[in-house]
């Protein structure tokens, strides 16, 4: 039951938010507000709630209403999650900023960001000068490599912005782009930060943006952050989940994310050289220490971790060599072990090195908390050494973390609550091999971390359900049955703005070279026939990169000029140069791949046309989905039916929202996969789209 007192301040943010921005309200959007606002005030939800918005809808105004009435209520913060920067600047500088005029208590905001989005003071010392104790260590683990002139010039013009107040240190704020390159040479990680310690810390660009955090009601985030802090046991980078009600927009890339952030992963050849680098480092260390400070305990200590270093070595070897014929002499490929067992050959050769990765790691630690006490003590050498040291052995036992937790998932067989997919590639540009573990079950971890924690949570997105069923999401994502879930339609009126072809003379797409120059001839006939087309945009949507280059090479030269092709251009001037030709008149096609079938926003003339090569199936080789079918399989159940018509159905509906983005726009979805129509399973994916009108296409 929603208290009186926040039911009409919630009405009254929600009238007066209206009558500012002179709108009508939306049933959809009141839906959503009434269905969040009863969620977070019952105890029999635990506050928690799936709320899956339809295009159109307005979620975002329809969740902050609620949810910063009530955080402000109950005197929670708000941490809003979302998976892509746009997002996250439209709540930021749009709809926070008008939610804020008419909102009757105040409240402030702000967007949160990790440390590495920070310069760090001290890498930037170390890069230009070497160190404040003139032992440029970065040297010894960077292979002493000096600075380009380019670099050189952008970090002492960063300096000087930096000492100078006319910078705060935010990457993003910079007015030109920083490669990752340089700027990994001058930001942080937690592993590496000295925090008080550090002699520039009374300076620091991150602790002084986490010092206004603190202050905020209403914390603005990225997914990728959310989960950092929530795996440091919650409460580290952002307010502890206790104090915290969430709200999770596009909460459909949750499940992908949280896998990502309990996945481990080892180069064979990337740890070799950082483990000769080390060993190289620790005879360097040696010598220091010696010449400077009389500490046996220390020389024993790093005389030990080098010895150990010099077996890891040998271990990381042997892995190769078991990986060889593992491999399949596949560049490049994946090969995925299947159910996620491990070959014999390989598991012999994680057990060798699981015990050394171990004692690495302790030592590691040991060798970390002795630099602590060095940087903490009164004498000025002993505390310089430490300063110099610390940073660098962080970064070491970062290493030796991801080490150890990869081959304990090698070497270690699966438990009924957990278990993993297992593949290795062969890595002919970075050398070695990449071996790969990712958890299958996410539920448990995310209910321990989170919902049983939190004092409440919204999840949003577009795409929750399959057919309004939440049941597969709910269990995927490991929260309670009692979860309120609601499926809010869109306000739009598909059948009368938009149409979706469907090719049923279409060739099997199985047969590339006849499918491709079917797609080809399509594309060309289809903008040719739309007088309108030459002052308008197109998408076309691919499945893979080969599909999609292989029919941009069939067009001609002409063609290709109205051809914005991925890959060729970054991402965001794609869309730059697409909508600036469209607002010069001339007309615009765009190739893109899965990433501009959600969170890119073309409405009006930028889009009337989209065309879907594909349906969005799994890749055949995607290592994670082939072993959770593999586990629904052996249980007796129907892999397709579970896993992968699901996930295209979902895959499909966001593709298709790319066309109508307001109810003034209109145009066409054309999907040349002749399966939609022809197939056992098409009415099932027809009946999950939006309803649109539906033309089939014969030519």
């Amino acid at each position: 039951m929603v208290p009186e007192s926040l039911r009409l301040a919630i009405q009254s943010s929600y009238s007066l938010l209206l009558e500012k921005q002179g709108f009508k309200a939306r049933s959809g959007q009141r839906q959503m507000i009434a269905a969040i606002s009863r969620s977070l005030c019952d105890a029999e939800t635990n506050g928690l709630s799936l709320m899956e918005a339809g295009t159109g809808v307005g979620k975002s105004v329809a969740y902050l209403i609620p949810s910063i009435n009530i955080a402000l209520g109950k005197n929670k913060k708000l941490v809003i999650s979302t998976a892509t920067a746009a997002l996250q600047d439209q709540l930021v500088n749009q709809d926070l900023p008008n939610l804020k005029e008419v909102l009757g208590t105040p409240f402030s905001y702000g967007l949160v960001k990790g440390r590495k989005r920070y310069l760090c003071q001290a890498n930037l010392d170390k890069s230009l000068h070497g160190g404040t104790s003139g032992m440029a260590v970065v040297d010894y683990f960077e292979g002493g490599q000096a600075l380009g002139q380019e670099s050189l010039k952008l970090f002492t013009t960063l300096e000087s912005a930096r000492t100078s107040d006319q910078w705060d240190g935010d990457r993003d704020h910079w007015p030109d782009t920083i490669n990752d390159n340089d700027w990994n040479l001058i930001t942080s990680d937690r592993h590496s930060c000295m925090g008080g310690r550090c002699p520039f810390f009374s300076n620091c660009s991150f602790y002084e943006a986490r010092e206004s955090v603190e202050e905020l009601d209403a914390l603005v985030v990225n997914h990728d952050l959310l989960l950092a802090d929530l795996m440091l046991g919650g409460g580290v980078i952002l307010p502890a989940p206790e104090d915290s009600i969430y709200v999770l927009d596009e909460a459909h890339h949750l499940i992908e994310k949280t896998r990502n952030h309990l996945s481990a992963r080892m180069n064979t050849g990337a740890s070799a050289g950082a483990v000769g680098e080390i060993i190289n480092a620790l005879s360097k260390m040696s010598e220091h220490f010696h010449a400077s400070l009389d500490s046996g305990a220390l020389a024993t200590l790093i005389l030990g971790l080098r010895s150990q270093a010099e077996q890891f070595l040998t271990a990381i070897g042997q892995l190769e060599v078991a990986a060889e014929p593992v491999s399949e002499n596949k560049p490049d490929q994946i090969v995925r072990f299947e159910q996620g067992k491990v070959p014999e050959a390989l598991l012999v050769s994680s057990l060798a090195a699981l015990p050394t990765s171990r004692k690495i790691r302790t030592s590691l630690e040991q060798l970390s908390h002795e630099m602590e006490k060095l940087a903490d003590s009164d004498s000025s050498d002993s505390k310089e050494v430490g300063q110099s040291w610390f940073p660098l052995v962080g970064e070491w036992l970062h290493r030796a973390e991801s080490w150890h937790e990869l081959l304990s998932r090698y070497a270690n067989p699966d438990s009924d609550e957990q278990y993993f997919a297992r593949w290795i590639r062969r890595n002919t540009r970075g050398g070695g091999f990449d071996f790969f573990a990712a958890p299958i079950d996410i539920s448990t971890q995310l209910d321990e971390l989170l919902w049983h924690r939190a004092a409440g949570a919204v999840l949003t997105s577009a795409t929750l359900s399959v057919k309004g069923n939440f049941n597969r999401l709910l269990t995927q994502l490991g929260l309670p049955e009692s979860t309120l879930s609601e499926s809010i339609q869109s306000p739009f009126d598909y059948a009368n703005i938009a149409s979706l072809e469907l090719c049923v003379d279409a060739p099997d797409p199985r047969n590339e070279f006849e499918y491709d120059q079917y797609v080809t001839g399509l594309l060309e006939r289809a903008i040719e026939a739309d007088k309108g087309a030459l002052v308008k945009g197109t998408l076309v949507l691919f499945s893979s990169n080969r599909q999609m280059e292989r029919v941009y090479e069939k067009f001609e030269a002409e063609w290709k000029s109205q051809i914005l092709m991925q890959g060729l251009i970054p991402r965001m001037e794609i869309v730059r140069r697409h909508k600036s030709k469209i607002d010069e008149g001339k007309g615009s096609v765009i190739f893109g791949l899965r990433s501009f079938a959600e969170g890119i926003d073309l409405p009006g003339d930028y889009c009337t046309h989209l065309f879907i090569t594909r349906i969005p199936f799994s890749v055949p080789d995607d290592p994670i989905e082939a072993t959770i079918s593999e586990r629904i399989s052996a249980g007796g159940g129907n892999s397709f039916r579970e896993l992968s018509l699901p996930n295209a159905a979902i895959r499909l509906i966001q593709s298709v929202g790319r066309l109508i983005r307001s109810e003034t726009d209109s145009g066409t979805v054309t999907i040349t996969d002749p399966r939609l129509k022809n197939s056992s399973y098409s009415r099932y994916l027809l009946s999950a789209l939006p309803p649109f009108r539906v033309v089939e296409r014969r030519d």
